[in-house]
């Protein structure tokens, strides 16, 4: 039975990397991308724009609104949402928790006055949440979907290892340091060569990837990739960390109750520098364990952030928004589809 949309989807520029990966559902998309209205530009050196994707300015996006050429907007962050005041169903995906919102904000509003406002909104819009992980629906504590993050082990190439350096990635890092852990990054950063990978202008031993090609290229070359995000404050995983995996490098990270990594299966949890630096250094020297702990980073990739998985959940909620050209509504209550419903509907 055809599910194809009749229409093209609409949404803002805000993650290129994110809407790179959402492309991936093979849909028309428009990106609104406009400097003038706060929407930042397309930046080619994170992403290449998908084939499918077009760029448009935000007085493109209310013509074509106004002309019902979209089934659906997708917003990324509240500034979107509330900066398009008009009649079409909504989606505001949470790429943040709350609780990471208010200390790159700096906001002093209480976490939970945040939550009742902003649930309160999105009942008066009528937006449907979208939540890129089960904490951050947890921890906004309001009821949504929840569509994991997913990437292509076949987009990243395979580990090589020959630079005998750790490999740190992330953006503003030491600004964002509760989320990060910059100080354990910066003591291993004093005992074990190191590369910081991304926008740091703060940190003049950084370095920012000319293209996602050299980026890959970071990923399959360094020998040992570091991820110290803290509990408490966002996932133990981001999207660096699932590319990492997935090039098959070795993992050294802090503990995390949402963490993939398991400690001595498909890479090394520690928690004091001391425990870090001896554990970043052991697999510089120690390539084939280094090869074999990465190996399983992928294997662990490939299983549990599945790209098909998260096209399939994408497609099934737009079906489910859709009305005449999306055929077989499914329910959206319920926060994760299983993979006995992936399975059968596939």
């Amino acid at each position: 039975m055809d599910t194809t949309p009749r229409q093209r989807l609409l949404t803002f520029n805000a993650h290129e990397a994110y809407l790179h990966l959402f492309a991936k559902i093979d849909l028309p998309i428009d990106i609104i991308h406009d400097s003038a209205r706060g929407v930042r530009p397309w930046n080619r050196a994170s992403r290449p724009l998908p084939a499918n994707c077009r760029l448009i300015d935000f007085d493109q996006a209310l013509a074509r609104i106004a002309a019902a050429d979209y089934d659906c907007v997708i917003c990324h962050t509240l500034s979107d949402l509330m900066g398009l005041q008009v009649d079409i169903k909504k989606i505001l995906i949470f790429h943040m928790s709350v609780s990471g919102r208010i200390l790159v904000e700096k906001a002093k509003t209480p976490p939970d006055e945040i939550r009742r406002a902003v649930r309160s909104y999105l009942t008066y819009r009528q937006v449907t949440p979208v939540f890129i992980s089960s904490f951050k629906v947890r921890d906004w504590d309001i009821p949504g979907i929840v569509i994991d993050q997913a990437v292509d082990p076949n987009d990243y190439g395979g580990y090589g290892g020959g630079v005998q350096r750790c490999l740190v990635v992330g953006n503003q890092i030491r600004q964002r340091r509760e989320t990060f852990g910059y100080e354990l990054i910066e003591a291993v950063q004093r005992s074990v060569p190191t590369s910081i990978v991304g926008r740091n202008p703060d940190l003049k031993t950084a370095t920012e990837a000319s293209s996602w090609d050299d980026l890959k290229q970071f990923y399959r070359s360094h020998a040992v990739f570091l991820s110290t995000l803290q509990a408490g404050v966002e996932d133990g995983y981001n999207m660096a960390l699932l590319e990492a995996m997935a090039t098959g490098m070795p993992i050294v990270t802090t503990p995390h109750p949402t963490s993939p990594i398991v400690d001595g299966v498909n890479g090394l949890v520690r928690e004091s520098r001391a425990e870090l630096i001896s554990a970043v250094q052991g697999l510089i020297d120690q390539p084939e364990i280094a090869r074999c702990l990465g190996a399983q980073a992928r294997k662990t990739v490939e299983e549990k952030f599945s790209v098909a998985r998260f096209c399939f959940r994408w497609r099934s909620l737009l079906q489910s928004m859709g009305e005449a050209a999306w055929r077989e509504p499914v329910s959206t209550h319920s926060e994760k589809l299983s993979d006995a419903d992936l399975t059968a509907r596939n």
